[in-house]
């Protein structure tokens, strides 16, 4: 009997999908669950987890929303990869300032114009726009 290769692949795709959606799974089994109360209650991000986008999840304090379906590994916290996270503007535990920027200096004058530099400022945690 011959088979052309669409109809192969027919077949295959025909098996795979069962499996296919077996494996995807809504977002709120991985990590977005609501109370009974209006607040939301997030988990918190954990390394080796798969995430979908629109998921939401804590991590340090601060709400984020996963905007790249993935799976988590070590190194890939929220604040770390912002194309795969974006913060809620929920939570936010920081409550330290940042440093005055210190040192200014000036690194030229001409007739019409001034050049200043400083020092940055820095902060406990990092800065995400």
């Amino acid at each position: 009997m011959k088979h052309t290769l669409s109809k192969v692949l027919a077949v295959l795709a025909a098996l795979l999908m069962p499996l296919t959606a077996a494996v995807v799974a809504p977002s709120s089994a991985y990590g977005a669950a609501t109370s009974s109360t209006s607040a939301a209650v997030f988990a918190a991000w954990a390394p080796w987890t798969a995430y979908t986008a629109g998921t939401r999840v804590t991590y340090n304090g601060v709400e984020y929303e996963c905007v790249q379906s993935h799976t988590s590994q070590p190194g890939w916290e929220p604040p770390n990869v912002p194309a795969l996270w974006k913060t809620t503007g929920g939570g936010g535990g920081d409550t330290s300032a940042p440093s005055v920027p210190g040192n200014l200096r000036s690194t030229g004058v001409t007739a019409n114009s001034v050049s200043l530099a400083w020092n940055a400022s820095t902060d406990n945690v990092g800065v995400t726009g």
